[in-house]
């Protein structure tokens, strides 16, 4: 390979060092002693001397090469999760139920006192929010456990409200059926959560 001109300097052809060594201490040596000036007097084992020239040269034969930090960039592709879907009650369905009537069922038709009075046994009286403690005087087991024939009892209405939980899902939530919730003496269905915050609790 012939050499050639760059600017006022001839450079030869590269080759690779005799010495590995011989570059490590030059770059360490440019390094701690940043030249001000050209290369006068290069020796790779002796001290440094420099005119006052700002380009600095490599010894004959090398190439210069300026000393970069290369930096690694890594792109991090964050992943969006999708927010979990809320659950809200649904709207309620119109049932067509047979209420089976007895006795003990002494509330007034229409109201959800009277649906869940026709379908079990109630000796108790009362607006349906009295219900659980009329149910524990009564004899009757309550909880916050959702279980298929129980009486649910929620806060609803000023004087409360009552149903019957027809289902309870795989999903975290309730069927339940009811009356006079969208509209008197309407039978009607609809799923809640199971922590929807107007559930005071259950009969069973």
């Amino acid at each position: 390979m012939a050499s050639f001109l760059a600017g006022p300097f001839e450079i030869s052809p590269a080759h690779a060092a005799a010495n590995p060594l011989d570059n490590l201490i030059l770059a360490k040596e440019v390094i701690k002693n940043p030249p001000s000036g050209s290369l006068n007097n290069f020796d790779v084992g002796n001290k440094l001397d420099f005119d006052i020239n700002p380009i600095v040269l490599a010894p004959e034969g090398f190439l210069s090469k300026p000393l970069v930090a290369e930096t690694k960039i890594t792109v991090v592709k964050k992943t969006i999760k999708p927010l979990p879907k809320a659950s809200f009650p649904t709207k309620p369905a119109v049932l067509r139920v047979k209420l089976a009537y007895n006795n003990h069922n002494h509330f007034a038709y229409g109201y959800c006192t009277y649906y869940v009075a026709s379908r079990r046994t109630i000796p108790w009286f009362g607006n349906a929010g009295t219900w659980l403690t009329g149910a524990r005087a009564a004899g009757f087991a309550t909880g916050e456990a959702p279980q298929v024939g129980a009486i649910i009892v929620t806060s609803e209405s000023r004087f409360g409200h009552v149903g019957l939980v027809e289902a309870v899902n795989n999903d975290g939530t309730i069927t339940i059926s009811e009356m006079n919730y969208s509209g008197f003496g309407r039978i009607t269905s609809r799923t809640i959560p199971v922590s929807y915050s107007a559930i005071k609790g259950y009969i069973y």
